[in-house]
């Protein structure tokens, strides 16, 4: 009975989800969702990711122990942390109600896709299912063209594998990233696909060079730690580097917004304050918790909004982990990060996975601005992909040839089943 529901065919019901209505900001910011069928929907994708990534990982977890060690120690620390929070539920209230607390656990349950995309078969599948479904996502950008656009963050993930991707597909490739470089919904957007696509560049014309790649490694996971303490300690603070300049863009029909304002130094703020008030520097406050809001409370009182909640959480990934497991979680994930990108730069036998490699340190970049994890999103999924193929020996040892093989056969497989054929006659 479980492993007919908890099943990974159904996986494109989430990729649905996540493209349409995963983003919350954005989808009850131009929708209106009946308040039944937002619960219904975010309470059936969570309690999907939760059963999906737990079976999985259950009948796996021997073969995945040994391919994904330190992956299925984070995973298991994440069980731990969400089955006492559930625990502490029966003691003590929590910051948010039953539905908010059960899409948070979803969320976090995203990161057994590591698992899950770890077959290739699964990969396949998610894949091939993905590029039919795209024109669907493209039909939207003329209903509302901000509210499409922050779901072409997917762009970035692609420009690598661009003619991986068939030919017939390649323009809503280029199309998306036409529309997030002009018409960025988001900041992040903007900064998300800018920074693959200059990589990329660098990638076609052969300049990332075996040192140049550490060399971006290093920096990408030594930056934002660096930048945090300076500001921490009344130092450089890079969120105010820019507020004297008034560098506009179009945000909607009306609305215009400062690409260098401010917007994160108060969320960092409030969740090191927080972390004091409630002693919770080392472990955080658990899964059914956010961090204490004065700028949340205040709101309630303008918008006239009764409710007894002071806790939030932002759409920042690393405020969000450390207000919930603490600087263990903090740890946890920079090490996911660190030594995935780690293995990808140096421990592959083909070009590719040490490009994908310095993406994944990008992720620990994007995780201190946003990489939300309040609901299950795009740059989630991408993120933990990008991770399992860095971490994966089986795309670590491809050689060129082999991983072009796969590539081409994971989005394109009837129409390169020649080319498929070609390359095994050659190789014999």
């Amino acid at each position: 009975m479980l492993r007919s529901i908890f099943n990974a065919k159904y996986l494109p019901i989430l990729l649905l989800y996540v493209l349409l209505v995963g983003n919350v900001y954005y989808s009850m910011r131009f929708f209106t969702w009946p308040p039944l069928l937002h619960t219904i929907l975010n309470g059936g994708v969570a309690i999907f990711m939760m059963g999906l990534s737990v079976r999985y990982f259950v009948s796996n977890r021997m073969t995945l122990w040994k391919i994904f060690p330190y992956e299925s120690f984070v995973y298991f620390v994440l069980l731990i942390y969400a089955i006492i929070s559930a625990i502490c539920l029966c003691y003590e209230s929590s910051d948010f109600d039953w539905r908010t607390n059960i899409t948070t656990i979803g969320t976090y349950a995203l990161f057994g896709l590591i698992f899950v995309f770890a077959s290739q078969q699964n990969f396949k599948y998610w894949h091939r299912t993905f590029i039919r479904i795209i024109p669907v996502i493209i039909a939207l950008y003329f209903i509302n063209w901000e509210f499409t656009s922050t779901m072409y963050t997917y762009a970035a993930f692609y420009i690598i594998f661009w003619k991986f991707i068939p030919k017939n597909r390649r323009w809503i490739l280029w199309l998306s990233l036409f529309t997030v470089i002009f018409f960025p919904g988001q900041r992040m957007s903007l900064l998300r696909v800018g920074l693959v696509l200059l990589l990329y560049v660098a990638f076609r014309y052969k300049l990332l060079k075996k040192w140049v790649l550490r060399f971006l490694y290093i920096v990408l996971l030594v930056v934002p730690i660096a930048l945090f303490i300076s500001a921490a300690v009344g130092g450089f603070n890079i969120f105010t580097a820019g507020e004297d300049t008034n560098y506009t863009y179009k945000t909607g029909d009306t609305e215009e917004e400062n690409l260098l304002d401010d917007s994160r130094t108060f969320l960092f703020t409030e969740a090191w304050d927080s972390a004091e008030r409630y002693d919770s520097f080392l472990l955080g406050r658990g899964f059914m918790n956010g961090y204490y809001s004065p700028f949340q409370i205040r709101r309630n009182e303008e918008m006239n909004v009764m409710t007894n909640e002071t806790g939030r959480l932002s759409e920042v990934f690393i405020i969000n982990i450390f207000t919930q497991m603490g600087f263990l979680g903090v740890a946890l994930f920079f090490v996911l990060i660190a030594r995935s990108a780690y293995l990808g730069i140096n421990r592959s036998k083909n070009k590719y996975i040490p490009v994908l490699g310095v993406v994944v340190a990008m992720q620990w970049l994007f995780c201190w601005i946003e990489n939300c994890n309040l609901v299950p999103t795009m740059d989630l999924i991408i993120m933990y992909v990008l991770i399992m193929m860095c971490s994966s020996p089986f795309y670590r040892n491809l050689t060129d040839k082999e991983f072009e093989r796969e590539m081409y056969d994971t989005f394109n497989y009837k129409s390169l089943k020649k080319k498929f054929n070609n390359y095994v006659l050659t190789r014999k």
